[in-house]
């Protein structure tokens, strides 16, 4: 089992290159506020637990025998679905938030511009009728 875990060191260099890449453009990216601070971090983390499980040979075989895989690679893919459709599931949670707050804002929008609309016309009949008496 253990040929199928071995990750040569070019590799692992790559993996952590690119792995330190990564969050210093989430970095840039929090500093530029394009991304929020709870989602940089969660960003940060699980880069860092990627690129662990590459580097750390220990953490590719308890994962590996967590999930009963028997190759690593198949470890990781596996693993990659799951992350991926736990990213999708709390994207859709984020984006069905926003679209009720963006509902709700519509709707109080609605209201002010109506009442906006009453108040500009009893001001208008008041300023008519003061003219008048």
């Amino acid at each position: 089992m253990n040929q199928f875990l071995d990750v040569t060191l070019r590799a692992k260099l790559i993996v952590g290159g690119i792995g330190l890449i990564f969050i210093i453009f989430l970095l840039f990216l929090l500093y530029k506020k394009k991304l929020t601070a709870n989602f940089a971090l969660g960003w940060i983390g699980i880069t860092l637990l990627a690129v662990s499980a590459v580097i750390v040979p220990s953490l590719m075989k308890f994962l590996t025998r967590f999930s009963g895989v028997r190759f690593g690679a198949l470890a990781v893919s596996l693993y990659a679905f799951v992350f991926i459709f736990a990213v999708l599931i709390i994207f859709s949670i984020k984006i069905s938030q926003l679209s009720q707050q963006t509902r709700k804002a519509a709707q109080m929008l609605g209201i002010l511009e109506m009442e906006i609309e009453r108040m500009k016309k009893a001001s208008e009949q008041n300023e008519s009728s003061g003219h008048i008496k």
